[in-house]
Formats: structure tokens, C-alpha cells, sequence
């Protein structure tokens, strides 16, 4: 009747599933606010997050009115820009005035996992076959 327990290979599910397809769309959310801010006005940049990406419609968010009307009535060159630098599947934008959280995920300072820890994960998921896990432990290495 329960789900529990539960392997970690279900937990992590690749980038199809559960953590791991979470863990992707992130990525991807971060590589898209990347390229926005290196088409954005610098004074622009810091001032605007991608909020979401859905059936081609990319959902920016900005805590100031002024820089939403902008970014509105720039949406049709920014979108073709972004196209052009490789976000092909994007359609439309949309923007909306919300508060940006206080750290954003770019300004926050990666720790890294104690050298034991990742030796442990890495034994745990060889001796039992997580092969998910081993990928996320092998990117985690890779820049």
C-alpha cells in the first residue's frame, strides 16, 4: 500500500524522473537565465530571473514595473535573440512584477561534499548498482 521504502535509483530516476528530473530541470532553467543575462542590458541583468519555461513560453519575473515594460516591449527581439543562441523551442515571453528571492541561486557559494562523503556515495552506488548515482557523482566532478 505504501511507497516506502524506496531505492535511491527511484528517487533519483535519471533526468526522467523524481530527483534527478528535478535536478535537470534546474539546470536548464539556470543555462537559460545564463544566456538571458548575456543578451540583457548589465543594468538590466541583475534585475530579472527566469521563473519557468513551459510549451515554449519563457516566464521571467522582475520586482520593478519599469524594467517589466521594458522587457515587454523588447520581448519579440529578445525572443529572436535567444533563438538565435540556441533556445530553439522558445515561442513567446512573458513578463511578470514579482519579489526576486533575497540569494539567488548564482550568487550562492557552492560547498563541496567532505572527501568521505562522496567516497562513501560513490562505494554505495557501485556495490549496488546505482548507476544514476554514479553519473550524478561523475558530473558533480566535471566543470
Amino acid at each position: 500500500m505504501s511507497d516506502f521504502p524506496r531505492s535511491i535509483e527511484e528517487l533519483i530516476g535519471g533526468d526522467t524522473a523524481g530527483l534527478g528530473a528535478l535536478l535537470a530541470q534546474g539546470r536548464r532553467l539556470l543555462e537559460l537565465e545564463r544566456r538571458l543575462h548575456s543578451v540583457l542590458e548589465p543594468e538590466l541583468a541583475p534585475e530579472v530571473r527566469v521563473a519557468g519555461m513551459d510549451k515554449g513560453c519563457l516566464l521571467l519575473v522582475t520586482p520593478r514595473a519599469g524594467v517589466a515594460m521594458r522587457l515587454r516591449m523588447n520581448a519579440e527581439g529578445l525572443a529572436r535573440t535567444l533563438r538565435s543562441s540556441g533556445v530553439s523551442a522558445l515561442r513567446e515571453i512573458r513578463v511578470r512584477v514579482a519579489p526576486l528571492p533575497a540569494v539567488t541561486a548564482g550568487e550562492r557559494t557552492p560547498r563541496a561534499l567532505p572527501g568521505s562523503a562522496v567516497e562513501a556515495l560513490e562505494r554505495f552506488a557501485r556495490d549496488h548498482g546505482y548507476g544514476s548515482l554514479e553519473r550524478l557523482l561523475e558530473e558533480k566532478d566535471s566543470p
